[in-house]
């Protein structure tokens, strides 16, 4: 049974049909934040009450930090993507460039 916190991997093959490589349990989540408007507080303290009810390690980015309390890890983007399972980006226009 595959729950919410989850991601099935797929991988095509010759022909471009896709086939499931493994399953893997997302751990711990990077929370990266573009701004500090109010919208971006909003957004990040309920994503983050949503992924410690999946019992879920968070790790924020500096621009995040003090929008959450201070037992939450703050890294550079460089260490929180090696240590991520998922990386989330909020606020922004979509892009993501290094």
């Amino acid at each position: 049974m595959r729950h919410a916190h989850q991601k099935i991997i797929y991988k095509h093959g010759a022909h471009g049909a896709p086939y499931k490589l493994k399953l893997m349990k997302i751990k711990t989540v990077g929370i990266i934040v573009k701004d500090k408007s109010e919208a971006v507080a909003t957004t990040l303290r309920t994503l983050h009450d949503f992924l410690v009810s999946k019992s879920c390690k968070i790790l924020l980015d500096t621009h995040a930090e003090g929008l959450l309390s201070k037992d939450i890890p703050v890294l550079d983007r460089e260490t929180l993507g090696n240590k991520s399972d998922l990386a989330i980006v909020i606020g922004g226009d979509g892009t993501f460039l290094s």
